[in-house]
Formats: C-alpha cells, sequence, structure tokens
C-alpha cells in the first residue's frame, strides 16, 4: 500500500519513521510554551485610600480620570500630606507643602499639584457622604500640620491656609 507524497515507501517503512520523528521532537511542556511568551503587563490594583468606602474611592477614581490625572494621584497624595502631618521638625525631600508651590495656571495638570491642594480639589468634587469621609481622614492630618507649624503673617491673604504656614 503507498501513501500520498510518501514516495515509494511502504507503510512498515512510513510508520518506523514517524516513530523515530515523535522520538526526537518531544512534546514541550507547558511550562515551556508559556516562557518562550511574551511577558505581560502587570496590572496593579487600583490604588484606593484605606480608610473610605469603595464607592468613596470609585469616586476619587472617577475624579481623577476626569481631572487628567494618574491613577492613584489622590491617594498618594493622602500618603504625603500624612506624611507632612507627622513629620518632625525637619526638612524633607517631599516637601512640607508651603515650599512646593509651582505657578501654573491649572494645579491639577502642573506635574507637582501641592499635595493638599489635590485634596481640597477631591473634597469638593466628592458628594456628600464620600466627601465626609474622606474629610474625617484628613481633619487630624490638618490638626496635627497646625499644631506643628505657626501663621505666617508676611503670607497673602488670598493663598489656601497651609501656604500661610511656617514651620517651627
Amino acid at each position: 500500500m503507498l501513501i500520498p507524497h510518501a514516495g515509494n515507501l511502504r507503510v512498515e517503512e512510513l510508520d518506523t519513521r514517524l516513530d523515530t520523528l515523535e522520538v526526537a521532537m518531544p512534546r514541550r511542556t507547558p511550562g515551556e510554551v508559556r516562557a518562550g511568551q511574551p511577558r505581560r503587563l502587570k496590572h496593579h490594583a487600583p490604588t484606593v485610600i484605606r480608610g473610605l468606602s469603595a464607592s468613596a474611592n470609585r469616586q476619587i477614581a472617577d475624579f481623577e480620570r476626569a481631572n487628567g490625572l494618574r491613577q492613584g494621584e489622590v491617594a498618594s497624595a493622602f500618603q504625603r500630606w500624612a506624611q507632612t502631618a507627622h513629620r518632625a521638625n525637619r526638612r524633607s525631600p517631599l516637601g512640607d507643602g508651603y515650599h512646593n508651590m509651582i505657578a501654573t495656571d491649572d494645579p491639577l495638570r502642573s506635574p507637582s499639584p501641592h499635595i493638599r491642594l489635590t485634596l481640597e480639589h477631591a473634597l469638593h468634587i466628592l458628594r456628600r457622604r464620600a466627601r465626609r469621609e474622606l474629610h474625617a481622614l484628613i481633619n487630624p492630618l490638618d490638626d496635627r500640620y497646625i499644631a506643628r507649624t505657626v501663621n505666617n503673617p508676611h503670607a497673602p491673604i488670598d493663598l489656601p491656609w497651609w501656604y500661610r504656614r511656617i514651620e517651627i
């Protein structure tokens, strides 16, 4: 019996050749197949502020998207404000909020918006319940910052209160 495209080989000879092909080319394991594939980009979980409800964190994420901020920008601002409020009387590379002012038309779209200003904008955009939750987390930090700073009598009165403070 002859098989098409096998030339003049008989079935027995073809079977022995197929057997040798199977031995020469073993099946790769799934791990080897995956190892040869390009790595996927890691999708990080959304950055949230602990202590806020899922609804409030979702509203913050919507605020970030609507204003062209990076994902987690408000949570990062909250963490930096907490570090600023708890920091002892020494300067830090993060800045203390008073020295980080950047002149720009739109403070939300500037490369490094003031951390407290970002939180203030988020507070004004959120719905009442979410605003109350975020405000409850920010208030103790504000109190601590006020306790370790003094009013700057030479600062312009039209600046927000955190810009008019000096570390003692």
